[in-house]
């Protein structure tokens, strides 16, 4: 069994666009707004859905067990960076064995780690 894709839900495409697009720096693969209400987008090789019509999500990011990690060379300046966007910081940033990471969070209330990997 293999991973097809993840999905995130929001709002509106609109608003999913300013974020991840403008915001964050992503890029569309392909964008099926007017037949399925979806962008599909790529980083690095990983995919994922951005799929509009849900509502936000309602569960604290500590009780949820899925999360979206976008990798970054310098976490201090991401955070940096996006912070001068007004992008919503959950926390300060957090250190593992494996990785250092910032939680943000998008327009709706999903979860996503900006992570500087360990070497």
């Amino acid at each position: 069994m293999t991973i097809g894709q993840v999905m995130i839900h929001v709002t509106t495409l609109d608003k999913a666009r300013a974020f991840y697009i403008d915001t964050l720096g992503l890029k569309v693969k392909a964008d099926l707004s007017s037949e399925l209400g979806m962008l599909i987008m790529e980083n690095e090789g990983c995919f994922f859905t951005i799929h509009q019509g849900y509502k936000p999500a309602v569960v604290a990011f500590e009780q949820c067990k899925t999360a979206i990690i976008l990798k970054v060379d310098d976490i201090e300046k991401s955070k940096a960076e996006l912070t001068a966007k007004n992008v919503e910081m959950y926390g300060d940033i957090n250190e593992t064995p494996v990785h250092r990471y910032q939680v943000i969070k998008d327009f709706d209330g999903n979860w996503i780690e900006v992570a500087q990997i360990k070497a």
